[in-house]
């Protein structure tokens, strides 16, 4: 009787503890063995709820466990309110990110990933990049092998959005280092790598960096890592799915290889190749997708001085 109580008490801290839960709705031997341990802890209705929803399905068991404070469960009510596997049949985003949170807040990376994406969605940036922010901090400490894929996508994500000039906390020196080191961690044909590379490229490409501390500009270098991210995403088929990316490299290269302050003429060390590939970003995006119009206009720049060129 005793081990049963422990056994109980464990499944109930536990993380992983879903199917163990189902199991116990079906064995009234370790429920009855342990009652009276698990009434006085948790409150005889409580425990005899959780017996009965256990039995009707995944939902309520979980829900139950998730506000006995679960971090697992928490994580995982959450995710079943992202991919609407409630009562309801459909997604509620406002307790998908309630139940993130919590689990975020208990430490769980996968939590902390995924309010991040959560986030993103709804256009707060600022709880976005804290949250990455916190995965990225624990994010060594992931051993598991499948979870490098996670490991690189905070730090490539994390790094792209320190990066961004607009971004308030920028750091384009930690942005450098991180998706360095997304290269290094990872495989040469691993999604998060390529990714990182045209991240690269444009921070090599754009002398603006170096008037905020990174003095790594190098354009040539950053031209071809950009047409090998642009040529790895076309064989993957991800480059429809990339609009903003694809306008944002274009309007890069479109802008020239020196600031206006070194201007000696109106090409700003444009070349042929770097007009070529701006208008090649450009056409990338079909009338359907997000910046389309935006890339329709950009182009105008490119075309109009590749007879200079």
């Amino acid at each position: 009787m005793i081990q049963a109580a422990i056994d109980l008490d464990r499944i109930i801290k536990g993380k992983n503890i879903l199917w163990e839960v189902n199991k116990m709705a079906n064995s009234m031997d370790i429920l009855l063995a342990s009652r009276e341990h698990v009434y006085s802890k948790y409150g005889r209705k409580a425990v005899d709820d959780l017996r009965d929803k256990a039995n009707q399905g995944e939902f309520y068991a979980t829900k139950q466990l998730a506000e006995w404070g679960n971090v697992g469960s928490q994580f995982s009510i959450g995710n079943l309110y992202k991919n609407g596997n409630t009562p309801e049949r459909k997604r509620d985003i406002a307790k998908e990110t309630y139940w993130y949170n919590k689990a975020a807040e208990g430490g769980l990376f996968e939590a902390q990933v995924m309010l991040s994406d959560t986030y993103f969605e709804q256009g707060n940036h600022e709880d976005r990049k804290h949250w990455l922010e916190q995965a990225v901090s624990q994010a060594d400490d992931q051993t598991n092998p499948d979870s490098l894929s996670i490991r690189l996508y905070v730090k490539r994500n994390l790094g792209s959005m320190l990066a961004k000039y607009a971004l308030e906390g920028s750091n384009p020196k930690r942005a450098f280092d991180l998706l360095n080191e997304v290269i290094k961690e990872g495989r040469p044909s691993d999604q998060e790598i390529i990714y990182a590379k045209g991240e690269l490229g444009m921070i090599y490409f754009d002398e603006e960096y170096t008037s905020r501390g990174l003095n790594v500009h190098d354009p040539d270098k950053g031209i071809s890592l950009i047409k090998e991210w642009k040529a790895e995403c076309a064989r993957n088929g991800w480059l429809q799915n990339l609009s903003y990316q694809c306008y944002a490299m274009g309007a890069v290269l479109s802008a020239g290889r020196f600031s206006v302050s070194k201007r000696d003429t109106h090409l700003r060390g444009r070349t042929k190749d770097d007009l070529m590939l701006a208008i090649e970003l450009f056409e990338s995006i079909s009338p359907n997708q997000p910046y389309y119009e935006d890339a329709q206009k950009a182009m105008e720049i490119p075309k109009n001085l590749l007879p200079a060129v």
